[in-house]
């Protein structure tokens, strides 16, 4: 082998390498972002008073293995108000109706059909795309400037049973179809 071809397989190696860490990397910033998004979910839920007379807290993430287990382990052995907290992975074919969030990163017209739903009123309806919330949606954790952020449909929210602190408007970062105070 040559001094070239040398030289030639350790600038593949070191490519190889370089893009190796930087999916890593990548990798790992996602990652990141999924737990913030958990842990600030977890801290608006305290300015929401959900269904009353339940055991549990239940919050179901929708066609999302990877977010099913991040909040699977982040919300392990933690309370609600004194509620202890399931994490359920659902799909098409399960009902949604107990619920008191509901997160989805993938929304689809026959998704949005069943949400528009009157036995959805005691349910946060949660994304991570802020488009979503003109289908109907309550609330967006999304990126923006490598920082999550929060929207929030506020029409879409008032159409809820949901009590909610009107703190929570205060900490939002965008306020979509806003009501006017009477």
């Amino acid at each position: 082998m040559t001094r070239v071809d040398r030289i030639s397989e350790l600038m593949k190696f070191f490519s190889y390498f370089l893009l190796l860490v930087l999916l890593t990397t990548l990798s790992h910033a996602c990652e990141k972002e999924d737990i913030l998004k958990g842990v600030i979910l977890n801290r608006i839920s305290q300015f929401i008073t959900y269904r009353q007379g339940y055991e549990q807290f239940k919050i179901c993430i929708y066609k999302d293995d990877y977010m099913y287990k991040i909040f699977k382990k982040l919300y392990k052995n933690k309370e609600y108000k004194k509620l202890s907290i399931e994490i359920l992975s659902i799909g098409d074919k399960e009902h949604f109706y107990n619920c008191d969030i509901f997160y989805s990163s993938k929304v689809d017209k026959n998704l949005i059909k069943k949400l528009n739903n009157k036995y959805l009123n005691y349910t946060l309806l949660v994304s991570d795309s802020i488009d979503n919330l003109n289908n109907g949606f309550i609330m967006a954790l999304y990126l923006d400037e490598n920082k999550i952020k929060i929207a929030i449909n506020q029409e879409a929210l008032e159409k809820t049973k949901l009590n909610v602190n009107y703190r929570l408007l205060e900490v939002a970062t965008k306020i979509i179809n806003p009501v006017k105070e009477k």
